[in-house]
């Protein structure tokens, strides 16, 4: 839309939210508009634009920062809720990593250690202590039946650093 929008159009839009990802942008992108001649109306806000006048102005200020708190406030509630699901053993999304099977769905589901893959997991760290690389690692666990690359035993290692270090 932005790169087709010329001088005498009007923008419309249903929330303010839907448009801006924060007052900042909100307040620098309509006064850039109102420089070129386009005007932005917000439907919560009725049907007039919203640089019109003075109360306008400020009423869209207002509002464009109360939008950004509130994306920040829901974004804050997310994280803190999948840290509190991943903290109690729940899984929060994605297929499960190696050494787990992810049991259940949605917000039930929750990861289980596969022993099989845990002890797997076990020779990678001594293994990576010895000084192997990923590929003489990914090559050794082959040979036990394991088929991850290179690529994927460093994503395993990394993620046993992360526990560790947590």
């Amino acid at each position: 839309m932005l790169a087709t929008v010329q001088p005498g159009d009007t923008i419309i839009a249903y929330k303010i939210d839907r448009l801006f990802r924060n007052s900042a942008d909100a307040l620098s992108t309509v006064e850039e508009w109102k420089k070129l001649g386009i005007q932005l109306i917000i439907a919560d806000f009725g049907a007039d634009p919203v640089t019109e006048n003075g109360t306008s102005k400020l009423l869209f200020g207002i509002l464009s920062m109360v939008a950004e708190f509130e994306r920040d406030i829901l974004r804050q509630r997310v994280s803190e809720g999948r840290a509190a699901k991943k903290a109690a053993g729940g899984h929060i999304g994605g297929s499960a990593p190696f050494g787990y099977r992810k049991l259940g769905k949605g917000r039930d589901a929750i990861l289980e250690a596969i022993p099989a893959e845990q002890e797997a997991i076990k020779s990678m760290v001594a293994m990576q202590e010895r000084g192997m690389t990923l590929r003489e690692i990914s090559a050794a666990l082959k040979a036990d039946g394991h088929q991850l690359s290179h690529v994927s035993v460093g994503k395993v290692l990394k993620r046993q650093e992360a526990q560790l270090c947590s």
